[in-house]
């Protein structure tokens, strides 16, 4: 199973509640501020990126605002490599090699559960 957990970022910025923090198989993703996917953003230390909740899945970003990859909730959930082309997001069908290593996925059903543990841990109020 997937390591997934909520943590607190590490100063000078100011105190983020456990939500805001989502640490996946290692790396810490802190909750975007609200703009546009691919607003470049500043990036933040001990953070090794950005989430972005979205009504159908989690956009997971690096950390200067660009788009990564994709939490998708349709079919049960499952990630996608995401990339800006034309000012606009496109996902692939599937996660690159590359954003598999970043990510530290291990394999085919690894990524699966990642993606439901993500979708589940960022959607739990809903």
């Amino acid at each position: 199973m997937p390591e997934l957990t909520s943590a607190t970022p590490a100063s000078p910025h100011p105190p983020a509640s456990e939500p805001d923090v989502l640490v996946v198989n290692g790396r810490r993703f802190l909750k975007a501020p609200r703009k546009r996917t691919g607003t470049p953003l500043d990036p933040v230390p001990g953070m090794d990126g950005w989430y972005k909740p979205s009504g159908k899945g989690v956009q997971l970003l690096a950390p200067d605002g660009s788009p990564m990859a994709y939490a998708c909730a349709n079919g049960g959930g499952f990630l996608v490599s995401t990339h800006l082309w034309q000012g606009k997001v496109r996902y692939l069908h599937s996660l690159t090699e590359r954003d598999e290593k970043a990510l530290r996925i291990t394999g085919y059903l690894h990524g699966i559960e990642t993606a439901q543990a993500i979708l589940k841990h960022v959607h739990k109020g809903a």
